[in-house]
């Protein structure tokens, strides 16, 4: 039982700075992509629905408790990221 909570405690801990550093990554991203050097001929409408789910979902780890950090759930919350990044 304990090594479960160490497990939980450690996919929690590493999941929450993650989801820290893509939000810090995806800032950066916009405010490149919105700068003066940058101007191409798209819309930014996918860029902003994969920006919205992002910031959703690292917002969204960071606010559940501990417990929630099962290895299936870290799992899929690492493959969500890959996905949108």
């Amino acid at each position: 039982m304990a090594s479960g909570r160490t497990s939980h405690r450690r996919n929690a801990r590493s999941l929450k700075a993650f989801s820290l550093l893509y939000l810090a990554l995806l800032a950066a991203s916009l405010m490149l992509v919105h700068g003066a050097s940058y101007e191409p001929a798209v819309s930014f409408i996918l860029l902003y629905l994969v920006v919205s789910v992002g910031v959703t979902a690292a917002i969204a780890l960071l606010l559940l408790p501990t417990a929630q950090f099962t290895g299936g759930f870290a799992g899929g919350a690492y493959a969500l990221y890959a996905a949108v990044t």
